[in-house]
């Protein structure tokens, strides 16, 4: 939607920050903030997790902290008050659990690149894998997350992991798929949970 914007704040205090089985690979809580510029939707925030590592730097997997306030006035005085609650919440209750989700993907290494990434794709209906019915080979999507996943593997010098698959859809989805904020928001959600699962 083109009448909507977000903000996404970083929280830079190192005593937050976790690592991904390697001192590197290391996240941040991050806040992110979405409003319209004409008033036709609700100020709403969620947190996330700012990936230093990340080709495109943004990482989310929302928890189930947030806010929603109509838009009216100065948001500012409604919800920065908040704010200190909402991160306490937000650190003693999901970050560190959800953490250890993270945990559970680095170890489950992916044994066939391309078959991973079809599989996903096709579940989610995010892309074609195959480039046509006449050609097999991989997509210009397709190759773009095989390509993350390669090249972030020899980064941490790991094998393939779903942890690396699932920051590779991330960026996709956040980077070259049209999606609204809440579609973008509802299917890393569900990919996230799915990929944890499977």
């Amino acid at each position: 939607d083109n009448r909507s914007f977000a903000v996404d704040f970083i929280l830079d205090d190192d005593n937050w920050v976790v690592k991904v089985k390697t001192s590197v690979d290391k996240l941040r809580p991050m806040l992110r903030f979405t409003n319209s510029y004409d008033g036709s939707c609700r100020t709403s925030g969620h947190f996330g997790f700012f990936r230093e590592i990340c080709t495109n730097g943004l990482h989310v997997a929302h928890s189930k902290i947030g806010f929603s306030v109509k838009h009216r006035g100065n948001i500012a005085e409604v919800v920065i008050p908040e704010i200190r609650e909402l991160v306490g919440r937000f650190l003693d209750n999901e970050f560190y659990s959800i953490h250890k989700k993270f945990e559970v993907l680095a170890e489950k290494p992916i044994s066939d690149l391309s078959d991973f990434v079809k599989v996903t794709a096709e579940r989610f209906k995010l892309f074609q894998f195959e480039c046509s019915e006449k050609n097999p080979d991989p997509s210009l999507k397709a190759r773009l997350v095989i390509d993350t996943i390669t090249q972030e593997s020899k980064m941490l010098d790991s094998i393939p992991n779903f942890w690396q698959g699932y920051n590779a859809f991330n960026a996709l989805l956040h980077g070259k798929l049209k999606k609204t904020f809440e579609a973008q928001k509802h299917l890393d959600e569900k990919i996230f949970e799915y990929l944890v699962t499977v």
